[in-house]
C-alpha cells in the first residue's frame, strides 16, 4: 500500500488530530529546551574539565580556562596542571563530581503520552456520534 493511501486513512483534518499535533510538538520542543538548558549547566563544566584532563595526558600543552580552573581545583585539589596528584596514570580526585552519580532528572512532560490518548479518544467518540 502506498504511503499516501495510509496516510490518507489516518489523517484527518479534525480539530482533535490538530490538537494532538499541536500537544506533542509543543511537548518535544520543551523537553528539548529542558534537556539542553541541564546539559549547559550541569555537565558542561565537567565535560570541559574531563577533556582538558583527558588533553594533559595525551601530553598536549593545554591551559585551563576560568571555568576549567575552578572545576580543577574543586575535584583535583589545585588548578597547576603540574601539581595534579597521579597514581597508576590515573589522576586522584578529592571530590567526585555529583553530576556523575546522579540519575538524569525524570521530565516533567511524562503526561502528555496520556494526554495525546485522551484527545485521541475523545476524538473517536465525537468520530461515532
Amino acid at each position: 500500500m502506498e504511503i499516501a493511501k495510509v496516510w490518507k486513512i489516518i489523517w484527518h483534518n479534525e480539530p482533535f488530530h490538530w490538537t494532538i499535533a499541536f500537544v506533542l510538538i509543543i511537548a518535544i520542543i520543551i523537553e528539548l529546551c529542558t534537556l539542553w538548558q541541564y546539559w549547559h549547566s550541569e555537565c558542561g563544566t565537567t565535560e570541559a574539565g574531563i577533556k582538558f584532563l583527558n588533553n594533559l595526558k595525551k601530553g598536549k600543552n593545554v591551559k585551563p580556562l576560568e571555568k576549567d580552573s575552578r572545576w580543577l581545583k574543586n575535584h583535583l585539589g589545585t588548578d597547576d596542571s603540574s601539581r595534579f596528584r597521579e597514581q597508576d596514570g590515573y589522576f586522584i580526585l578529592i571530590k567526585y563530581p555529583s553530576v556523575l552519580a546522579q540519575a538524569i532528572p525524570r521530565s516533567s512532560l511524562r503526561f502528555v503520552t496520556t494526554l495525546c490518548t485522551a484527545i485521541g479518544l475523545l476524538g473517536t467518540f465525537y468520530g461515532i456520534q
